[in-house]
């Protein structure tokens, strides 16, 4: 089924508008990440479709939502879309999401040209489902790599010092029985990372804040 729609509120969720433009586009899935850049300025959504596009919003504050989108790529040949994204320093982070495929995580200044890391063996072939940074630090990010298909597969909460340049194993994890979830929805960066722990098998979940650097 065809899910692809975006909306808009302007009114803390009272009222929403709804645009089916990826549809007329030819987008025949649904959306797998929307989220505001600060760098740039501009709305950066992804979509889910067969050919995992990019697209960024008008630099306009109250751009039209239903028009003002530009195409960054045609497709993702072999790195999947993305599923999550932040920032740290002048780059935005992308993780990718090619189920049974290496994943990455792609580094931007402009939205346009990008850098691509490899996530390191035996996590390559897990999507990276979430990216979070931490407040008061420029290079600090935080990755969930989730597979929930198979358990020779291994997950990991991992983060990275240094903007990604090298990875520390906070938690391996089999996938088809635990699932770690980063929680954050904030605008602005939160100084505590905070993580759900769900076990699968006996339905049982723990929450745990990590205050401290890791390292």
């Amino acid at each position: 089924m065809n899910v692809a729609n975006i909306y808009r509120s302007k009114d803390d969720g009272k009222s929403w508008e709804k645009s089916d433009f990826l549809k007329r586009y030819g987008v025949n899935k649904h959306i797998h990440l929307i989220k505001y850049s600060h760098i740039l300025n501009r709305v950066m959504l992804a979509d889910g479709d067969n050919l995992k596009k990019l697209w960024m919003s008008s630099s306009e504050k109250d751009f039209d939502f239903d028009k003002e989108w530009e195409l960054v790529n045609r497709f993702h040949i072999q790195m999947g879309g993305f599923t999550s994204m932040t920032e740290i320093d002048n780059s935005i982070v992308f993780g990718t999401d090619y189920l049974g495929g290496s994943n990455f995580l792609l580094f931007t200044n402009d939205g346009k040209k990008y850098q691509k890391k490899v996530i390191p063996d035996p996590y390559r072939r897990s999507p990276v489902m979430s990216l979070i940074n931490r407040a008061d630090t420029d290079e600090e990010i935080w990755a969930i790599l989730h597979n929930p298909i198979s358990s020779k597969t291994r997950c990991l909460l991992m983060c990275s010092l240094d903007g990604g340049e090298t990875f520390q194993r906070v938690i391996e994890y089999d996938g088809t029985c635990f699932e770690i979830q980063l929680n954050s929805s904030s605008l602005k960066p939160n100084k505590i990372v905070s993580f759900a722990l769900t076990d699968k098998v006996n339905a049982k979940a723990l929450s745990f804040d990590i205050v401290k650097r890791i390292g």
